[in-house]
């Protein structure tokens, strides 16, 4: 179901408050939204533990990795787990698998998983494992998995030497294709070529929808690199965030700065340098607009400066949001205060960017931020010992937007007015809503909410006589028009499209000579 909501640019948010909170028996890593607004979660866990009606056992001496499916209200809809073989005859009776990093196929309806693994794929694994023999360390694992939590393909990437490979980081396309940044000594796919990286090198490669093997863009950096994140956005582009230490090329780019953070635009088809620019160190995650455009997050010490813009801070230690245009130049750049860990997370909303941070080592804050970089509210939740995971997806209404965060709490937690408690360590999984502000109705726009969707629209309007819409398909031929609208209110109307085939439309909304218009993709 599709809601456009009409929403004059929103800049600030209502009334943020935690809508549940649960604790969780297995660890929390990365979280990840569709968008329906349920969550998808990754991690690992030991033993045998019950989610929801889910009752799982690991079959790893360490522990399996776990994938879970929950819906809006936090209800557990699927869980899929993935555990390791010894090899035989044994190598090594050290054998693990856990997930690292989630990333939503919005348009197929799949996950992509980036995690660790030692050991063997089960019988029932749809991938090849790498010879036991000759990679025995700690290897990267990647994996897809359809709608309803199937294992769709895995494939594994480890090193002879037996180095580490790990992979940090993994986003999707509407293609399907997964894209995953980490850091190797050089690895081998276990369905695909040996990727040359040298050591303690920043990789960045990308599967296509089966799992099979597209591109690698080269990085090398004298003295180390490692991939921290990695986004992509829906017109061609894929954007990766690095740390290097040392003089650092990427696809064949040289930065300037010597050490630091690295931010690179890469082309999506064929791993190519769109742009690629060395900054300050300290940068951690990062979130990309549809259309283009990157927000990276971190912390600093000091004075932090991007380009022109600077920020002094008057803490120990504080976090920094910057935005940064498709070409990018650096729009602005933003301090948020005091925190005590260096792991700042940034998700975007359409509303603008939401960060998750620690202020203290038990607390730990939401912030939503208007497209301009103001801070428009702050929402914190107590006993969190880690904030690991974050994402962003559409409330129960059209103006309402969804937070979900994951991590780690000891003892008792508390996400007012719920309250969490373990014996011990726990993870925890929490959803925050937020309302953004009606548009003065006067004003005329259309937000596609939510967006991606299939079946049928139901579209939000200023209350105004005499509106026109219609939606055109990418050929300019109109398939839709106000007149097929299904009996509502004035400013809340539904059309239904389930006949139309999947792709992208535009939304043409009029009235009084004014006109406004909004892409919509149909899934």
């Amino acid at each position: 179901m599709v809601l456009l909501a009409a929403l004059a640019q929103p800049g600030w948010a209502q009334a943020p408050r935690w809508q549940w909170a649960d604790a969780q028996p297995f660890t929390v890593r990365a979280v990840a939204a569709d968008a329906a607004g349920n969550a998808y979660v990754t991690g690992s866990f030991t033993g045998t533990i019950r989610v929801g009606r889910f009752q799982l056992t690991s079959t790893s001496t360490i522990a399996d990795l776990i994938v879970v499916k929950f819906s809006p209200q936090g209800q557990p809809e699927w869980a899929t787990t993935l555990g390791a073989l010894a090899p035989s005859p044994v190598v090594s009776n050290r054998t693990y698998a856990a997930g690292v990093d989630i990333s939503v196929d919005a348009q197929n309806g799949g996950v992509a998983v980036v995690g660790g693994m030692s050991g063997l794929f089960g019988p029932n694994v749809p991938g090849i494992s790498l010879d036991p023999t000759r990679y025995q360390g700690d290897n990267m694992l990647v994996l897809r998995l359809s709608a309803s939590g199937q294992i769709q393909w895995a494939v594994q990437a480890g090193s002879s030497a037996g180095f580490p490979t790990r992979g940090n980081a993994i986003a999707t396309d509407a293609q399907g294709n997964s894209y995953i940044t980490g850091n190797g000594y050089g690895f081998a796919l276990s369905n695909g070529p040996l990727i040359s990286t040298g050591a303690r090198q920043m990789f960045v490669i990308s599967l296509n929808r089966a799992g099979s093997f597209r591109w690698n863009t080269p990085t090398f950096a004298n003295l180390g690199a490692s991939g921290l994140d990695i986004a992509a956005d829906e017109v061609g582009s894929v954007y990766v965030l690095g740390s290097y230490v040392g003089p650092f090329s990427i696809g064949g780019v040289e930065l300037a700065r010597q050490t630091g953070s690295a931010l690179a635009r890469l082309n999506s088809s064929t791993g190519t340098v769109v742009w690629a620019r060395g900054d300050q160190e300290g940068a951690t995650s990062l979130a990309v607009e549809p259309q283009g455009g990157a927000y990276v997050a971190g912390s600093f010490s000091g004075t932090y400066q991007l380009d022109a813009a600077s920020i002094s801070a008057s803490a120990a230690r504080e976090a920094f949001l910057a935005r940064f245009t498709a070409g990018g130049a650096v729009t602005w750049l933003k301090a948020l205060g005091t925190i005590t860990t260096a792991g700042v997370r940034v998700a975007r909303a359409d509303t603008g960017p939401v960060v998750l941070l620690k202020r203290s080592a038990t607390v730990a804050a939401v912030l939503g931020l208007s497209n301009a970089g103001a801070i428009s509210w702050e929402e914190q939740a107590t006993g969190v010992e880690s904030a690991e995971g974050l994402a962003v997806a559409p409330g129960a209404g059209p103006r309402q937007r969804r937070v979900l965060v994951g991590g780690q709490f000891a003892g008792r937690a508390s996400f007012p007015p719920h309250t969490l408690q373990a014996n011990g360590s726990s993870s925890y999984l929490a959803s925050l809503l937020y309302t953004v502000p009606a548009a003065p109705p006067a004003s005329l726009s259309a937000t596609v909410f939510p967006n991606p969707a299939r079946g049928r629209f139901s579209v939000l309007l200023p209350p105004l006589s005499g509106i026109s819409a219609s939606l055109i398909n990418s050929q300019g031929r109109v398939m839709r028009t106000e007149a097929d609208f299904l009996p509502g209110k004035l400013d809340d109307k539904q059309l239904d499209v389930v006949d139309l085939p999947r792709g992208l439309y535009i939304l043409r909304v009029s009235w009084n000579g004014e006109v406004t218009t909004v892409q919509v993709q149909l899934i």
